[in-house]
């Protein structure tokens, strides 16, 4: 499924304008699902910034970051289990990949998704 943007909720709040956040959901349920979500930030976010609204928002615990090549991995604990968020900055755009524990029925099929995201071949 394929979002570009999110119309405004009751009363014209909210929303996300068209162009500024799409994302791409992944799921396939079964014994082995998962629930995979891939989102092209507008703004750049950092490793620190995402730590503080996880800890700001009681998202989570037991927070381990991660610096990479080109950006920055969190696991947190939450009510549910493990969530895994993967940022990387890819020929000049910046995407977020998340995915939790508790919908993913093969974690690791779920961690590849995330990390297989590379630049458009010309």
């Amino acid at each position: 499924m394929f979002r570009d943007g999110v119309l405004p909720g009751p009363g014209g709040m909210g929303g996300i304008p068209r162009g500024e956040r799409p994302s791409v959901k992944l799921t396939m349920p079964g014994a082995k699902s998962f629930y995979v979500d891939i989102e092209k930030p507008k703004d750049p976010v950092s490793l620190d910034g995402m730590k503080r609204v996880i800890v700001g928002m009681k998202m989570g615990t037991k927070i381990v970051t991660k610096t990479t090549a080109n950006g920055w991995e969190i696991t947190y604990a939450s009510d549910d289990g493990n969530a895994h968020i993967l940022y990387a900055d890819i020929a000049g755009g910046h995407y977020q990949c998340t995915y939790a524990d508790v919908n993913c029925g093969d974690p690791a099929m779920a961690d590849a998704i995330c990390r297989s995201l590379r630049a458009k071949k010309p």
